[in-house]
């Protein structure tokens, strides 16, 4: 039987008679009609309160409350640190750096003698042209290269820190 089907059979009931109560043992009154309907209602919604669904909702509210307050504490945080991270000076170059391959390093490495072009790093490194040239072009790209072209010919060099 369904929740509306069982309020409605309550109603249906409350409207079609009267109870006698006892009140302080010697005491009688009717209560009406409206009376039995609120406490059908009370007696209802403390049914729907107590049913295992009701109690995971309220439950998985909680814990999404409590998951959101935990990431809002994290976002604070860490914008705390990156405030701290800029204030202590420490550029995007930096780290950057750490990550490159060692082939990326050795082209940093040369760069950083006089000024190189793509056949220079593939006579070097033993690759193809068009792989040295994206490699150059990817170390420019992260600021740590400047590029100059004469011609056809692009000539990189280390780029200086002002």
């Amino acid at each position: 039987m369904g929740l509306l089907e069982s309020i409605s059979r309550i109603f249906k009931k409350a409207e079609a008679q009267t109870v006698l109560v006892k009140k302080d043992r010697k005491k009688t009154a009717k209560k009406s009609a409206e009376q039995l309907s609120l406490g059908a209602w009370k007696t209802e919604l403390e049914k729907l309160s107590q049913h295992p669904l009701t109690q995971a909702k309220i439950i998985n509210e909680q814990l999404l409350r409590d998951l959101y307050n935990l990431l809002e504490q994290i976002d604070k945080k860490l914008d705390v640190l990156n405030a701290k991270v800029e204030k202590a000076g420490l550029a995007k170059q930096d780290s950057s750096k750490a990550e490159l391959a060692g082939q990326e390093q050795k082209i940093l490495s040369l760069a950083g003698h006089a000024r190189i072009t793509a056949n220079d790093i593939s006579d070097e490194l033993e690759i193809s042209r068009s792989n040295a040239s994206l490699k150059l072009n990817k170390l420019f790209d992260m600021g740590l290269l400047e590029k100059e072209q004469d011609g056809k010919t692009v000539y990189y060099q280390i780029r200086e820190i002002k």
